[in-house]
C-alpha cells in the first residue's frame, strides 16, 4: 500500500468509495459480480477497482475453483485504523445531526418524517433537509416552528444545508389529506423518525 497520501489512492473516485463502503459494512467474501450488483457498478469496472484495492492491501483475494472472492482486509493497518472509522462516522452522521440540531423539534412533535431528496439519497450538496412535522395542537405547532427557526441557522452553518420543516397540526393534516395535497404523497413515502401518520 502507499504509505504516503494513502487516502488519495483509496478514495480516488466515487465508485471505489462505493465498493469500500459496502465491503466494510458487509465483511463477507464476495465475487466481483456480486459486488458489482450490490454497488451498481459494471462487472468490468468493479474488477478493475478491486484489483487496485487489492494492490493497496485494502481487500483480500482468494480463489475457490474458478471464482475469485474479495473481502475487506481488516488486518491491513490503514483499513482497520482509518477506513473503518471513516465509514462508521459517515453512517452515524445523520443521527449525530439530529441529536445536535433537531432534538428540541423532535421532542415536541407527535410525528417527524424525513422526505425529499435526502430521504431518497439523491440530494445535491446544498439541498434542503425536508421534514414533515405533526404537532398536537396550534400552540405546540408555534413552539415547534420557533424551535426550528432557532436551530436552522446553526444547522446551516454546520452543514451548508437549510432546514425546511413543514409543520401541521393533526387536524390540518387530516384536511390536507382529504383534499389530496400533492406533497403528502411524497411525505407518506418518507422515513418516519418519530410517531406516524395513523389516526390516534
Amino acid at each position: 500500500m502507499h504509505i504516503n497520501n494513502y487516502l488519495e489512492h483509496i478514495f480516488s473516485n466515487k465508485s471505489k468509495v462505493k465498493l469500500l463502503r459496502f465491503m466494510v459494512k458487509d465483511n463477507n467474501d464476495r465475487s466481483g459480480r456480486e459486488l458489482a450488483k450490490y454497488t451498481g457498478l459494471s462487472h468490468m469496472q468493479a474488477h478493475r477497482l478491486l484489483k487496485e484495492l487489492h494492490d493497496e492491501g485494502a481487500v483480500t483475494l482468494r480463489k475457490i475453483g474458478s471464482a475469485l472472492l474479495f473481502k475487506i482486509n481488516f488486518n491491513n493497518y490503514a483499513v482497520n485504523n482509518i477506513l473503518k472509522d471513516v465509514f462508521l462516522k459517515e453512517a452515524e452522521l445523520f443521527e449525530e445531526l439530529k441529536k445536535r440540531y433537531l432534538k428540541g423539534v423532535i421532542r415536541k412533535a407527535d410525528t417527524v418524517i424525513l422526505f425529499g431528496s435526502v430521504r431518497e439519497k439523491n440530494e445535491r450538496a446544498l439541498s434542503d433537509l425536508d421534514l414533515f412535522i405533526l404537532a398536537a395542537n396550534g400552540k405546540i405547532k408555534k413552539e415547534i416552528e420557533k424551535e426550528a427557526a432557532e436551530a436552522g441557522p446553526y444547522f446551516t452553518k454546520a452543514t451548508g444545508n437549510m432546514l425546511s420543516p413543514l409543520v401541521m397540526t393533526r387536524e390540518e393534516y387530516k384536511k390536507a389529506d382529504k383534499n389530496n395535497m400533492a406533497i403528502l404523497a411524497n411525505i407518506k413515502k418518507g422515513e418516519v423518525l418519530k410517531g406516524g401518520l395513523s389516526d390516534r
